[in-house]
């Protein structure tokens, strides 16, 4: 009966499994991008495991046995024990490869490619948050500098990137903002910031300029890697963090519990009257971590997006913090960029006084 039935387990596991084990990697990957943050925050050391192969075999049999028995010599009988049975078994199977050598570290420090920013920029990524996270300096603009490695004692420099950054992005919503790739005559591609004239808001512009202290007037910009020399009238120069200094810049987010403050177990930023520096200034608005203690609801956290458990604290992004969700989701795709994307070289300029 039973190989009559034509049971088939194998395209209904391949539905359902599929699901679960692709939810089950995400998690996974999310969780441990969160973990290192963290450890960031924390001066310790982070780790990273690639999931390599993940496969599962099924195992399912049918049994129908047949089995007589007979009685003593003082009772003859014949008896018929009829088996049938299911037996069924996955089997799971996944391998981790820890991320480690030269490539993999030279990947985490080498900046950010100008083609990763662009691609990143040209999918739709707010501009005002893809400038916070991937730009150090543009000009002599400086974007907390000292927060792309373990947290620093005296507070960066900020407020006027992030006033920069908000120009970016309110020119970027009138469409008026345009990263045009370009080649010379060798055919070497180099890249030029245009800007619409006449969609741009003259009070704007005047600030853009003033900011970046450019020409006046000028529209079109050459965009230069950060050369440490004057940059020219119509030059935007601009230097990228690395993955890591993303992680560590992102790690000053990460909201830590009173008593690890008191106990020395994490740097305090401090301003020049001795006041605690909140870090909610600089990413406030950008990237959020939060804590709830273990102790609390077994240590499961409300409306978590992905949460982790670390020194004895749970560590969570809000499920209803779009924003920080949003840079996470950009993080993740970053590192696959970062990894992925050919060089292309920025325009050289030659050095001369400034137009």
């Amino acid at each position: 009966m039973a190989t009559s039935c034509g049971l088939k387990v194998g395209p209904h596991n391949l539905r359902q499994d599929a699901v679960t084990y692709n939810e089950a990697v995400q998690k996974g990957i999310d969780r441990q991008l969160l973990l290192n943050i963290v450890r960031l925050r924390y001066h310790d050391n982070p780790s990273f495991l690639d999931i390599g192969v993940v496969s599962a075999s099924y195992d399912f049999k049918r049994v129908f046995n047949n089995q007589f028995e007979t009685g003593n010599t003082d009772f003859p009988s014949i008896g018929w024990k009829p088996t049938v049975g299911l037996e069924y078994s996955e089997k799971p199977t996944t391998t981790y490869n820890p991320l480690t050598g030269k490539g993999f570290v030279e990947q985490l420090l080498t900046p950010i490619r100008f083609d990763t920013f662009s691609h990143l920029n040209a999918s739709g990524w707010r501009t005002d948050r893809l400038l916070r996270c991937c730009i150090q300096r543009m000009n002599n603009v400086r974007n907390a500098p000292t927060a792309t490695g373990p947290t620093p004692l005296e507070v960066p420099e900020y407020e006027e990137f992030i006033e920069l950054a908000n120009i970016f992005q309110e020119l970027d919503s009138r469409d008026a903002l345009h990263i045009a790739k370009k080649h010379d005559k060798e055919g070497k591609p180099y890249y030029m910031l245009q800007i619409e004239r006449s969609l741009a808001d003259p009070l704007l512009m005047d600030h853009f300029w003033s900011h970046l202290e450019l020409n006046p007037g000028t529209y079109e910009f050459y965009l230069t890697r950060h050369h440490g020399r004057q940059h020219r009238g119509d030059e935007i120069t601009i230097q990228t963090r690395s993955p890591l200094g993303v992680f560590y810049f992102l790690s000053h987010g990460v909201n830590i519990p009173i008593s690890d403050e008191m106990d020395g177990r994490v740097t305090l930023t401090t301003d020049e009257q001795g006041n605690v520096f909140d870090w909610n200034q600089v990413l406030g608005n950008l990237f959020q971590v939060y804590t709830h203690p273990m102790k609390l609801k077994k240590g499961c956290p409300p409306c978590q997006f992905v949460s982790i458990c670390y020194r004895g604290t749970v560590f969570y992004i809000d499920d209803r913090d779009l924003s920080s969700k949003s840079t996470f989701s950009l993080i993740t795709q970053l590192l696959a960029l970062q990894s992925g994307c050919p060089e292309q070289p920025l325009l050289t300029l030659p050095i001369g006084p400034s137009l």
